[in-house]
Order: C-alpha cells, then sequence, then structure tokens
C-alpha cells in the first residue's frame, strides 16, 4: 500500500479542506445557516476494469451512514460529510469466482444548489470525497473449495491502495417537518484513482450508487 498521496491528489484534498475554512468566511453572517444531520441507507458498489483483468465484474450490496453539515444553503451551501461506506465487488478471474468487500471511512466535500424553496426543497450537489480503507476482506471459490480472509493475510497480500479519491455527483429532497427535515438523497460516486498499487498498476477504479435517507435540523 502507499500511504502517501500523490503530489496531484494532495492539491485536491488541501483545496477542499480550505473551502471549509473560506467559505463560511467569505458569507454575510446574516445570511449563513448551519444545518446539521445524520443519514443511512444502501450502497451499490462495482468497480470499473478498464485493463480487463476480470472476465465479468458484478456488484457488491451494502451500507452506508453517517453525519454531516451544511453552511449556507440559501441557495448555495457547501457541505461536509463523514460517512462509513461498504464497497467492493464480485468478479470470476482465471475461472474463479472472486468477492471484494471493502470499507472506508469516506470524507465527502460538497456544493449544494437549492432548486426551490418551500416545505419541499430539492437540491442538487457535486464535489470530491476522500475515502479511507477500514478493513478488506476477500473470497473466492473455484471447484467446490472456498476461501476467505483479510486482504493482508499471506494467501492474498493483495497489493491495494488504502486511499481512495473519487467524485461525486447526486440530488436530494428536503421534506419540511416544522423544526427538522427529512432528506432522501441519492448519489453517484467514481473513483479517480486506481485501486492497484503494484508496479504496473490497472485501471481499477471504484464506482458506487448511494441511496440514503435521514434527518436534517436547521441551527441558528
Amino acid at each position: 500500500m502507499r500511504p502517501v498521496l500523490p503530489p496531484l491528489h494532495r492539491v485536491l484534498v488541501a483545496t477542499f479542506l480550505a473551502g471549509i475554512v473560506a467559505f463560511p468566511l467569505s458569507t454575510p453572517v446574516a445570511g449563513q445557516l448551519l444545518t446539521i444531520g445524520a443519514k443511512g441507507g444502501a450502497t451499490f458498489a462495482t468497480v470499473s476494469d478498464a485493463d480487463g483483468v476480470f472476465s465479468d465484474v458484478g456488484r457488491r450490496t451494502g451500507s452506508a451512514f453517517g453525519a454531516f453539515v451544511t453552511i449556507g444553503g440559501t441557495p448555495v451551501g457547501l457541505r461536509g460529510e463523514v460517512l462509513l461506506v461498504q464497497k467492493g465487488f464480485d468478479a470470476r478471474q482465471d475461472g474463479e469466482d472472486v468477492q471484494f468487500e471493502v470499507d472506508y471511512v469516506e470524507l465527502p466535500v460538497l456544493l449544494v444548489f437549492q432548486l426551490g424553496a418551500g416545505p419541499v426543497q430539492p437540491a442538487v450537489y457535486g464535489g470530491a470525497a476522500v475515502g479511507f480503507e477500514r478493513s478488506c476482506t476477500v473470497s473466492g471459490s473455484s471447484a467446490g473449495l472456498s476461501v476467505e480472509g483479510d486482504c493482508d493475510e499471506p494467501d492474498f497480500e493483495l497489493e491495494r491502495e488504502s486511499l481512495d479519491v473519487g467524485a461525486v455527483f447526486g440530488a436530494e429532497v428536503m421534506f419540511g417537518l416544522g423544526g427538522a427535515s427529512l432528506v432522501v438523497d441519492g448519489r453517484y460516486t467514481v473513483g479517480l484513482t486506481t485501486l492497484d498499487a503494484s508496479d504496473d498498476p490497472d485501471e481499477i477504479k471504484n464506482r458506487a450508487f448511494l441511496l440514503m435517507a435521514g434527518v436534517a435540523i436547521p441551527i441558528g
């Protein structure tokens, strides 16, 4: 694994972190609105395989949950999130069925654009997310025999990146419930970095659709 970010990715991460600090400082105090919330739901994950490493690639269904903070939002806001996200994929390689299950602590930073006001508030958003591997397991079966274990076990020793950088695009709808709002959220995350950390890496990148619901509470 390579725990050190490549230069381009360091710039991306630094830019979005700087945005979190700069946004509230550049917005008039009277127009600021702070919203906190929590949400959770399902993930439908797979990978892109540009180099054809696998003969067939399927999806892993998992879960995601976490918390978020939004600054502003009338009509543009900046949102930071902390999510626990299950990703991975099913595949066939050399005639064997293989399943990869990789869980991340994911930190998205998003620009949110409200499309309306009132008790029902639709919005679209986009941004970047940095994911830190929390766990990785691999399992496989061939000729009636099955194996399963941690990706770092001697039987596997998968050379993989422990950090994943991706782009996020999504939409949500908030339904007013008095002092709080019900949030329904759908997003697509596209991996920008390969998961392969070998000397001659193949282009294997995360792809995931997340469907979540939760509660948002305005403060101030």
